[in-house]
């Protein structure tokens, strides 16, 4: 019987560490999130260094349409550095 028991616990333990296991998988970003967010640091990237090369482009959008935050922002930045001028 104390065999069992012992078995016991080890499986219970064993489903404890499986669900907190699980429930931090839960809590990580997707695949998907991270890559809208590399692609956001890029866009600033280019956007704040002023490059607006067109392969620098490219990689930040990977070929995406602009977002209208982007198109604003670089709208925005072309106005400030005009001014500068």
């Amino acid at each position: 019987m104390s065999e069992i028991s012992k078995l016991n616990a080890l499986l219970n333990e064993k489903d404890a560490i499986l669900m907190e296991i699980s429930k931090e998988l839960q809590e990580r970003p997707t695949a998907k999130v991270v890559e809208d967010l590399c692609k956001q640091i890029k866009t600033l990237q280019v956007i704040g260094y002023n490059s607006m090369e067109v392969e620098d482009w490219e990689l930040a959008t990977k070929g995406q349409e602009m977002s209208k935050m982007e198109t604003l922002l670089l709208n925005n930045n072309k106005k400030m550095e005009h001014k500068l001028t």
